[in-house]
């Protein structure tokens, strides 16, 4: 393992623990948020070992393709650790509410690999603006990981590889970083995005910090310290094993019913008995 992974692996467990061991009026709330997707034609059945002389696993017909694909992000929270305690829902762990967001990308400019491709930093700071921000209601520790469209800067902040070396200069003696003499555009560049890495937050942490929130970036490749991963997995058998009954119904209708008539019941269920931390 890299040595820059294991050092943010240590710091993000000694900002985590401090926040867990300091006095409940003090503590911040665990706020975790992610994304992932789902297949349309995705389904678990009860039938799993093939057996060559069972009529059942006899394949008729041609086999469908996976359908379209349903992106979606939601957060969850802990226990209000201000309350002794929960009584009220909106003390009790589990889905924050108004925070899921889905929807299928089908126009021909969407991406169809990658899923993490689909969300970009314009519509993820979006939802985290408009969606999660005003439905915390007191100070949060909101942990996510170091997808690309998290780690974007709010519009007021320069690109460096889009700057002009006149640009670079100016905005290196507004922040009165030390120019080395004669250096060339590429160098500038590089002290200007040293700066901007060193100095300002993302927006997401920009944003946050203006409400009374922190955001915490967990390590890469630690989904173990993202437990709504592991939800994730078990949201999805509850979505795999109701999709023949549920599904057509729900597409009847439009695509956002699918996860009204599946996907936010199981969630709930889900969240609220399952959300552990290490």
């Amino acid at each position: 393992m890299k040595e820059s992974v294991i050092l943010h692996k240590h710091r993000f467990l000694r900002r985590f623990w401090a926040n867990r061991n300091a006095l409940p009026e003090e503590q911040l709330r665990e706020v975790m948020l992610d994304e992932s997707y789902i297949h349309q034609h995705y389904h678990r059945n009860d039938d799993s070992l093939w057996d060559p002389n069972d009529e059942q696993d006899i394949q008729v017909g041609k086999v469908p393709g996976k359908g379209r694909r349903y992106c979606f992000a939601a957060a969850i929270q802990g226990a209000n650790p201000r309350v002794a305690v929960a009584m009220e829902n909106q003390d009790k762990a589990g889905l924050i509410d108004g925070t899921v967001w889905s929807f299928c990308p089908q126009k021909k400019g969407d991406h169809t690999g990658d899923y993490h491709k689909v969300f970009n930093g314009k519509n993820f700071v979006a939802w985290f603006r408009d969606k999660l921000l005003p439905n915390l209601r007191q100070p949060s520790l909101i942990m996510m990981d170091n997808a690309k469209y998290h780690l974007v800067y709010g519009d007021d902040v320069p690109k460096p590889s889009k700057m002009k070396k006149e640009e670079c200069l100016t905005f290196l003696q507004m922040n009165q970083v030390e120019i080395p003499e004669r250096a060339t555009a590429v160098e500038l560049k590089a002290l200007v995005k040293n700066h901007i890495r060193m100095n300002v937050p993302f927006e997401c942490e920009r944003l946050a910090k203006e409400q009374g929130h922190e955001v915490l970036l967990t390590p890469p490749y630690h989904s173990d310290l993202q437990p709504i991963e592991l939800v994730w997995a078990m949201v999805k058998g509850g979505v795999g094993r109701q999709q023949a009954s549920l599904f057509s119904v729900a597409t009847a209708n439009n695509e956002n019913s699918y996860f009204r008539c599946i996907f936010k019941p199981q969630i709930r269920c889900t969240f609220g008995a399952r959300y552990k931390m290490p």
